[in-house]
């Protein structure tokens, strides 16, 4: 081993992607020409800046009489395992070449703990370097942090989407009181009151539409798979539909024969009866999905039964929101406890969640 490894690291492959440069790249010459590569194509892009302070170091270590050598190692545009997994193999063609006693890491300063742990895993790291523009390096860091959060469609589900639908959600608890108001009054302030609630709820649908807009049509296509392809599946969502109704009938008639409710109240009424029956074909489909892979595989995936109670609790959550809000037209409820059967709820369906990244490598993006 001998001498220090200058490293530049671009996790989501703008210099492939972009200015089409082989990677990795080794060696000062190269790393030059790779700047200009992607210079060319968008000058704006904080990988440039990383780059060229990584070429910095280099020379000052050279100047110093110490031995160095300079790469640059890219990901993929699919940041997470898969960028993570090629960044190791390009780390790994660079040691080959070079062999160096520790690292020098070079980052944009945005996704450092994600980079770290690949590159320790390999050679002790000398010190980590971040390169932000002067002029205001906090303001451009977070900037840039911001930016790939509203732009990279892995980091809008992750912060963008749960936003919007929390705003839909507080939205909901001042639109659907007032709603019930005016459909058991008739009174038209209660309606006007819920004009500005309505505008926030739909500016969150929005949010949540544009977080997981990448994730809806795979879903779309997913189910369309499973229905077309797989008797299974099929056949337990016919069933769970033909309960539905049944539950659907048999809540109307219900519903009707309370003559004590007002009209608001009877389909607040209605719309919560039909919750549970809702999740329930959920988990037959659900049910069908792992009765075909253990027909065809003979597994049953982690991830559909954590999948599974990610439903049950977010029913539970959603049943609060519901009693919060009866609470509030009927005081049948005790509110302090309504909102504490959200609050576990929440905690709930963060723990399933979290056990369903952990059992499937490819959601940990």
């Amino acid at each position: 081993m001998s001498g220090t490894l200058v490293l530049s690291v671009d996790r989501d492959d703008d210099y492939g992607s972009k200015g089409k440069v082989a990677t990795p790249v080794f060696g000062f010459e190269d790393c030059a020409q790779a700047v200009i590569g992607l210079g060319c194509d968008d000058p704006e892009d904080s990988d440039i800046n990383a780059l060229l302070g990584a070429m910095k170091i280099y020379k000052q270590i050279i100047r110093e009489g110490g031995t160095a050598h300079i790469a640059l190692i890219c990901g993929n545009k699919d940041v997470g395992y898969t960028s993570d997994a090629a960044l190791g193999k390009e780390l790994d063609a660079i040691l080959e070449k070079c062999d160096p006693e520790n690292i020098v890491l070079v980052s944009d300063g945005a996704e450092d703990e994600y980079i770290y742990p690949i590159i320790a895993s390999k050679r002790p790291i000398l010190s980590i370097n971040r390169v932000l523009v002067k002029q205001a390096p906090n303001l451009e860091n977070t900037f840039y942090k911001f930016m790939k959060m509203i732009t990279e469609p892995e980091k809008r589900a992750r912060f963008v989407a749960p936003a919007g639908v929390l705003v839909m959600a507080l939205s909901l608890f001042f639109i659907l009181p007032n709603l019930v108001i005016y459909l058991d009054s008739g009174s038209i302030s209660s309606l006007a009151a819920t004009a500005s609630s309505l505008s926030i709820f739909i500016a969150g649908l929005v949010i949540a539409i544009y977080g997981y807009s990448y994730k809806i049509n795979a879903w779309k296509e997913a189910v369309l798979n499973n229905l077309m392809n797989k008797a299974s599946v099929l056949l337990c969502t016919f069933i769970g539909m033909v309960l539905f109704i049944i539950a659907a009938i048999q809540s109307y008639f219900e519903v009707s024969s309370m003559y004590a409710l007002g009209r608001g109240s009877s389909i607040l009424f209605f719309v919560e009866s039909l919750l549970w029956p809702g999740i329930m074909v959920l988990l037959i489909y659900l049910s069908g999905v792992m009765i075909y892979d253990y027909q065809h595989g003979k597994i049953i995936k982690a991830e559909n039964i954590t999948f599974c109670a990610l439903v049950v609790f977010l029913g539970i959550g959603i049943t609060g929101g519901f009693d919060v809000i009866q609470a509030e037209l009927t005081h049948r409820y005790d509110p302090a406890l309504c909102i504490l059967e959200m609050i576990v709820a929440l905690l709930l369906i963060y723990l399933a969640h979290s056990l369903r990244k952990k059992n499937n490598p490819e959601r940990k993006k």
